[in-house]
């Protein structure tokens, strides 16, 4: 009797010692280790090796983001719960919770993982993947301790990587005349797989830049130009972080010679930096780009100096009313060059016609293309600063940008900070100047006016000059200068009853306005 006692005893203490031995068993998380290609997925499977009553857990896993990109996780059946997966949770980790409301109670796979393995690699390498348990519980919500089996992504070593491949930025190079705005780009003929870099574009003195903007292969990336004209130079600056995965254009460039002479200016390269997303070095050749400037032999009417330069402008789909508009006909007998009317859409029987020969002899504006001025499209804001300023001599001015939507690195910045500084313009609010907005004929009336005071002229009209129907349609800062535009005859009606003052201003129009300014004020 005794003896049977003894051995039921050994026996129970014996199942209490497995029965606690269960309940402290530590679960046990596995990832498994694959291999894959340069460019190619793979998927890595997450399983659970120990039946541990795992009703809850936060996983994170820990890689490399220069060799793999995690692309989606999804569970397997033996997760009834609720799961939320987070793949961009850091910089270099991905995060998976998991919530039930009963415990798994199985083993085997519980989660998948997709990477794709970044398409630049030269391969041949491994990257490790890295699981933390951040939380783990069971249904009575009490912390439970566990382990991550680490693993690895054999990524097999790339056939068609070149070790340090040169690439190669070609500038473009252009045929002008002088003073007329022209366009030049940066490309690259191959895929850069680059995510990073810096350069310098530097020119020769006698060249103006008007306006710098990425290439459509920085589209992604953030970029930042910054020209610095006394330097004679652009810094460019881009990052990104996945690498640049076609060719095309980097950089484009607007610029004009500013000299009326006959002289070829040098476009080149200096610093280029160019990185991988492992920061390893590109190495980069370049040519250099040449802008061949032809002299514009002209003689002026009234030996007026001509020096408004050209702009072309951007083609707008809205257009106002045909405008009935008379060019003056009190102008002095001149002698001028024979001139070659380039353009289709201008007919000796426009009234505008005579317009348009002045301002393109006089480089004060351009056609739209070699064969078309489109007279009756409209003008923006930022369009005539730009002819005034370059018609007052394109004065010097600093870089203060006195506008928020005006980039320093504009076509028209220079001219809008002069513009601004010189009390010729306000802005259609206290920061913002709507240098892309069309121009309204009223507002064509205040700019011209402001710019008469400041050539000193005498801009005074005494006499009520606004007799018409739509006269009550001017805006109280444009009256005085709209009856001094009409009483000058600088500004005409568009009908017999109407000056029409908020109707957007056609590049015809500007034209005739221009000259009439430059006759009556020579």
């Amino acid at each position: 009797m005794k003896r049977i006692f003894i051995s039921l005893l050994i026996i129970t203490l014996l199942s209490s010692f497995f029965v606690v031995s269960a309940e402290n068993v530590q679960p046990s998380f596995q990832l498994s280790s694959e291999s894959v290609e340069c460019g190619k997925e793979v998927t890595v499977s997450v399983s659970l090796n120990d039946n541990a009553s795992v009703a809850s857990f936060t996983l994170d896993i820990e890689y490399d983001k220069t060799m793999v990109q995690p692309m989606v996780v999804s569970k397997t059946d033996l997760l009834p719960g609720q799961m939320i997966p987070n793949l961009q949770y850091r910089d270099n980790a991905l995060r998976v919770v998991y919530a039930s409301d009963s415990n798994i109670n199985a083993t085997g796979e519980i989660l998948k993982i997709k990477f794709k393995a970044i398409d630049y690699q030269k391969g041949g390498t491994d990257c490790d993947l890295i699981g933390i348990i951040s939380f783990l519980g069971n249904q009575e919500l009490e912390t439970i301790n566990g382990t991550v089996k680490n693993s690895k992504i054999s990524i097999a070593e790339n056939p068609n990587y070149i070790e340090n491949e040169e690439k190669e930025l070609s500038i473009s190079s252009v045929k002008c005349n002088a003073k007329e705005e022209v366009t030049i780009t940066i490309s690259t003929p191959d895929i850069l797989d680059v995510c990073s870099g810096s350069l310098t574009i530097c020119y020769d003195a006698g060249l103006q830049i008007l306006q710098c903007e990425k290439g459509d292969i920085l589209s992604e990336l953030n970029v930042m130009i910054n020209p610095e004209n006394d330097k004679n130079q652009i810094r460019m600056n881009f990052m990104g972080i996945t690498p640049i995965s076609k060719a095309g254009e980097v950089v484009k460039i607007k610029l004009s010679a500013k000299s009326n002479e006959t002289k070829n200016y040098n476009v080149f390269l200096k610093d280029v930096e160019l990185f991988k997303l492992d920061e390893s070095f590109v190495p980069v050749k370049s040519n250099i780009g040449v802008v061949e400037a032809t002299e514009v032999k002209t003689i002026t009417p009234g030996g007026s100096s001509g020096n408004g330069g050209s702009i072309k402008p951007t083609q707008s789909t809205e257009k106002p009313d045909e405008s009935k508009e008379e060019t003056s006909t009190d102008k002095e007998e001149t002698v001028t060059t024979s001139w070659i009317n380039p353009f289709a859409d201008i007919n000796e029987t426009d009234w505008f016609y005579e317009n348009v020969k002045y301002v393109v002899e006089n480089k004060l504006m351009n056609g739209v293309a070699e064969d078309k001025f489109a007279p009756n499209d409209t003008l923006t804001r930022g369009m005539l600063v730009t002819i005034l300023y370059r018609n007052a001599g394109e004065p010097a001015v600093n870089k203060s940008i006195p506008f928020a939507d005006v980039d320093m690195g504009a076509w028209y910045s220079d001219a809008v900070v002069w513009a601004k500084q010189n009390g010729i313009v306000n802005g259609v609010t206290e920061n913002e100047f709507a240098p892309d907005a069309n121009i309204t004929r009223e507002q064509i009336a205040a700019i011209m006016f402001r710019y008469a005071q400041y050539k000193g002229m005498d801009a005074v009209t005494l006499e009520e000059n606004l007799h018409f129907a739509d006269a009550n349609e001017i805006s109280e800062y444009a009256v005085l200068a709209m009856n001094w535009a009409v009483g000058t005859g600088l500004m005409k009606c568009k009908s017999a009853a109407t000056i029409n003052p908020l109707d957007n201003a056609t590049r015809a129009e500007i034209a005739a306005i221009l000259q009439r300014f430059i006759e009556a004020n020579k």
